[in-house]
This record gives C-alpha cells, structure tokens and sequence, in this order.
C-alpha cells in the first residue's frame, strides 16, 4: 500500500531544516501550486453558445458550499482520524471552491440538454426554474492512501421546494507519493461525481417534466 504518510513527514522535515536553516540565511523552500484538471473548455463553451437560444429550462448553479477547513489555500490532508494539516508549501494556484464551481458548470452546461446552466455571479438577468446547491464535506488526501471527496446536493424549484437530493462520495487510491498524484486523483474524482450528478439532474428534470 502506498505510504503517503512519507510525503507529509519528509514536508514537515523539510519545513523544520527551511526555519532552522533561514537563521543562517539559507533560502526558503520553494513552493508548488496546483489546478484541478478541469473539462475540455471548449467542448463545453460551444455546447452553451450553440444552444443557448433553444434550451427551455433555466437551471441556476448556486456557489459550492465548501466545509471551512477547505477553504485555506494550502491543500488539506488528513492525517489521522482526528488530525487534519493545510500544507503550507503546496497550495491551490486558485481557490478551490472557484476550481469546483468552474468544473461543474462547464460539464452540466455541456451535458445538460434542454437546460441553460448560469452561475450564481452571472445569473441576475435570468429567472430560474431550478437552483443546484452542492455541499463539500471532503476533498483531501487521507492517510490511507487515498483521495477522498463526499459532500451532498439538492435540487430545488422556484417554489424553493426541493425537489431532488443526494448524497455523494468518491474515493480514489493514490498511485504514488506526492501533492501532484493527490491532485490528479481529487480532479479524476470529482469529475467523475460531477458526471453522476449530471445523471441524476437529468433524471430528476425528466421525473418533474412527466409529473
């Protein structure tokens, strides 16, 4: 089984000798930021500019909930049951919540038939039909040697009924040591539950149209 727990010993090192060593004027470590591996964008923008005159449901994506220790630029990490560390040296390029809700537009604008998907901060000329609230309980590397998402969504009409929801997680084994193999699993898995969650829109959509 893969060792993770390696990397975040060897980086708390490595943070130790950087303090130890900048008394005598050493350099400071370097540091790594990282984007989530995000869908093919211009599939999804010719996929919203070609349809957007015939789509006949207006879905509004409300902003990620994110759970607050997601929300520090360092990527988390769960170290034990109960011990949760934000690197310090190994940080989003952009803030994760903006990463998630850029990826999950551009697949359900591009998955989607029959609905025009608008995001919260681009929303203000149009009335929804239905609004998408995702939550996010988890999205880190744990010590077992996997990347973990969960979190839950609910689909909700312009009554503010819900109409749909679920709960969802996803966990996929780390193939080596590192923050760039951490990364590249928490981006395969998220959007893998973002193609469940375009599923299961769809199907909630076709139930509320036979209704």
């Amino acid at each position: 089984m893969i060792r993770l727990r390696r990397v975040f010993l060897l980086t708390a090192v490595a943070v130790l000798t950087t303090a130890v060593g900048g008394c005598a004027g050493a350099p400071a470590q370097s540091e790594s930021l990282f984007l989530l591996q995000q869908p093919d964008s211009a599939s999804a923008t010719h996929s919203v500019a070609s349809d957007q005159h015939s789509k006949k449901i207006n879905l509004l994506l409300a902003a990620v909930d994110m759970a607050p220790y997601l929300t520090h630029d360092g990527i988390v990490y769960q170290a034990g049951p109960n011990r949760i560390v934000v690197a310090a040296n190994n940080r989003w390029a952009a803030p994760l919540e903006t990463q998630i809700n850029t990826g999950l537009y551009r697949t359900l604008s591009r998955g989607l038939t029959d609905v025009r998907v608008r995001q919260a901060n681009t929303a203000h000329a149009m009335q929804p039909d239905y609004r998408l609230q995702v939550n996010i309980d988890q999205f880190q590397g744990r010590y077992d040697g996997n990347a973990v998402i969960s979190g839950s969504w609910q689909l909700l009409d312009s009554k503010h009924e819900i109409v749909a929801q679920n709960d969802f997680e996803q966990t996929n084994p780390l193939r080596s040591d590192g923050y760039a193999e951490l990364v590249r699993a928490l981006s395969h898995g998220w959007q893998q539950i973002e193609v469940r969650l375009q599923d299961n829109i769809t199907q909630a959509l076709a139930q509320q149209a036979g209704s």
